[in-house]
């Protein structure tokens, strides 16, 4: 089979494919929701090490074989543990791979595959998967989920509206807390943009391996005066919990680094501050895998409160836990997600 991926090159493929290496949730959770975890191998630290969250949503994957991967901001595979499982594909995204991977690995018959896999920007990517692995039906079924709650629950209601009904966000990385931000080309910018806020480091460029996070100055944030704040966890911060003693302690961490943001030196004469919009959200829904589309849920009802006083994001969370994560877990007893729950 012969596509387009992520990086704009034309590839083919030997079909069927047996045994995959997947090195991130971004593969990990697409190949969850198309049925097709029982294929996979190996995974990338990824995977293997963020804890709580994939041991809850991607179990079985959780516990394989770690064949090394992104830790931090740099890639570090061992080949050779690669090799080991007899892989047929090698799954992984476009961005921060190591350099010279297809080289390193296709010459001894593993196919390596970039693919983004996210619905909201690259839904044609989780087709394509659909395709190579025999499962497009079950890959048009998550995107025409996805895209309803996008298409007709939150852009319908804010077509034609003003720029100045758009509130100004700040987008902050926790990761690297104060002045990690988010810009053009990121997920967090994409999901802002869909629900019509506008994040003010859209167009500033970062430097080095990732420019869609630039680093900026403290003094900028004071200047631009945001009126809502998000800070975003990375990885597998918060979200999915195993009982309610561990929900509650990860609320009062949340509640805790809200309060530290609200308390920065100058932050009291920020619109955001003033207002008491500053959130907090888990990486689980703002970076890692592929429910963006629950964040900009999130967004749409604290952006536009009034325009979506029945949205009721957490609704949507659970229905997409029950019909294409297929686990039992009641989003009432576990998990916290934001802090705090729009109103």
């Amino acid at each position: 089979l012969t596509i387009v991926d992520s990086t704009n090159k034309v590839k083919t493929f030997n079909l069927p494919i047996k045994r995959i290496i997947a090195i991130d949730d971004g593969q990990g959770e697409p190949l969850r929701v198309l049925e097709a975890e029982d294929l996979v191998v190996g995974v990338g630290f990824g995977l293997a090490g963020h804890g709580m969250s994939h041991e809850t949503i991607l179990p079985k994957m959780s516990k394989l074989p770690m064949v090394g991967g992104r830790q931090g901001m740099a890639m570090d595979i061992d080949y050779e543990k690669v090799l080991s499982l007899k892989p047929d594909l090698f799954f992984c995204m476009p961005t921060g791979v190591e350099e010279g991977l297809e080289g390193k690995l296709e010459p001894y018959g593993v196919q390596v595959l970039y693919l983004s896999c996210y619905p909201l920007s690259k839904p044609d990517d989780i087709i394509k998967l659909g395709y190579l692995l025999g499962k497009v039906n079950k890959a048009k079924a998550v995107v025409d989920f996805c895209e309803e709650y996008i298409e007709d629950k939150i852009k319908t209601r804010t077509d034609g509206l003003s720029e100045d009904k758009k509130p100004q966000v700040f987008l902050e990385l926790i990761y690297q807390e104060g002045g990690m931000t988010c810009s053009k080309g990121s997920k967090p910018d994409e999901i802002c943009t869909i629900a019509r806020g506008i994040n003010i480091a859209h167009d500033i460029t970062g430097s080095g391996t990732w420019p869609t996070y630039p680093i900026v100055d403290p003094e900028w944030i004071l200047d631009q005066n945001p009126e809502i704040v998000l800070r975003l966890a990375t990885g597998g911060r918060w979200g999915y919990t195993e009982d309610e003693i561990q929900k509650q302690e990860w609320e009062m961490e949340m509640e805790a680094v809200r309060e530290e943001t609200m308390k920065r030196p100058g932050w009291d004469g920020i619109t955001a501050v003033k207002n008491g919009d500053v959130y907090i959200v888990s990486g689980d829904i703002s970076s890692s895998g592929l429910q963006g589309f629950i964040f900009a849920a999130y967004c749409a009802k604290w952006f536009h409160p009034d325009l979506f006083e029945d949205l009721d994001p957490e609704a949507i969370h659970q229905e997409y836990i029950d019909e294409f994560l297929r686990i039992d877990y009641d989003l009432d007893e576990h998990g916290v997600f934001v802090y705090p729950e729009p109103s």
